[in-house]
């Protein structure tokens, strides 16, 4: 009896545990802003056609630079993501971050005809059916997610950027990549 008793509070115990630490990796990833640096999060794998009908894997776009921002939005977001979008494109000239808009979105001629007029230069990723924003947990957008060159999750990042507030994301980018423009 006693055998048992110890076996049951052993379990309660390490079940605590298990509980804490779930607990706590959803506080750290729902966090607004955070750096995983105590808590690497390993991109998942996926591969997404862009619009040109080129497939990019996570492998591909991590390939050649130290860390890639995979910007997630739906075409309901067009305020937000007109007004991030000279942010994105500076990120994109700038030699040390890859970024990559991922478009959660039915239409595809119609999210050629808002990447033509929003005259976006880096690849438009297009996820028809949702399941890469699934496989990231993303549930708002326009969400941000800096990566680094082996594919861990640096930066989760919902807030919606005016461009008044560029400046403080660029800050926040530069305590994990260090970047070389203004």
């Amino acid at each position: 009896m006693k055998v048992r008793v110890y076996f049951l509070f052993v379990l309660i115990v390490l079940n605590l545990v298990l509980l804490w630490r779930v607990l706590s990796l959803q506080r750290i990833i729902s966090s607004q802003r955070i750096e995983n640096q105590k808590y690497p999060i390993v991109s998942p794998y996926f591969v997404l056609p862009d619009l040109q009908g080129h497939r990019w894997s996570i492998d591909s776009i991590l390939q050649n630079r130290s860390h890639a921002l995979l910007v997630f939005f739906t075409l309901q977001d067009c305020p937000s993501c007109l007004a991030e979008q000279v942010l994105w494109e500076k990120l994109y000239e700038n030699l040390r971050v890859n970024v990559f808009a991922i478009a959660r979105h039915v239409d595809k001629g119609e999210l050629r005809m808002w990447v033509d007029n929003a005259k976006l230069t880096f690849p438009v990723l297009y996820d028809s059916d949702g399941e890469v924003s699934k496989l990231f947990g993303i549930h708002i957008t326009p969400m941000k997610v800096l990566l680094d060159g082996r594919g861990r999750t640096r930066l989760f990042d919902p807030a919606r950027i005016e461009h008044s507030q560029m400046d403080e994301f660029v800050s926040l980018l530069r305590n994990i990549v260090p970047l070389d423009f203004k």
